[in-house]
């Protein structure tokens, strides 16, 4: 038979020629996965997230690039007044100081849940069962507590 011999190699499904085979040790992708392609929201997260070394008061602390840039300004607002560098540094800080949007927003909405409950309360207390509103000083009259002595 053919396929008995050393030498006979049968091309067919899952055989491919041998020529068109990897050689051994050669990789299939040998330029390998291409480069990432870097946003630039990407690297300027990357850049205020790099730790540097920073004396403070001092001390030799690591800090983010960030937070050195931010205590720069905050500096040069102090010592020198530069108004300029104070507003970019109000609006930084406003923008990223403060809680996140997601806190905010839950914060707001059960402020307003207070609010509405409140109305509630006081619809309550001024409408009865069959729909009529009750005045708040015929609620002191039934109480007794008119005032005078």
């Amino acid at each position: 038979m053919a396929d008995d011999d050393p030498g006979t190699y049968k091309v067919g499904y899952q055989r491919p020629p041998e020529g068109s085979q990897f050689r051994k040790g050669q990789s299939g992708n040998p330029g390998g996965r291409p480069a990432k392609s870097h946003t630039a929201s990407s690297i300027v997260r990357r850049v205020c997230d790099e730790r540097i070394r920073a004396t403070i008061n001092g001390k030799e602390q690591n800090i983010t690039s960030l937070e050195a840039a931010l205590r720069k300004v905050l500096n040069t607002v102090m010592t020198k007044g530069n108004v300029l560098d104070l507003e970019r540094f109000l609006r930084l800080s406003d923008k990223y100081g403060g809680p996140p949007a997601d806190d905010r927003m839950a914060q707001a909405r059960a402020e307003g849940d207070k609010v509405i409950q409140r109305m509630f309360e006081i619809l309550d207390r001024t409408v009865e069962d069959d729909g009529t509103t009750v005045s708040r000083e015929s609620d002191a009259d039934e109480s007794g507590d008119k005032g005078g002595g």
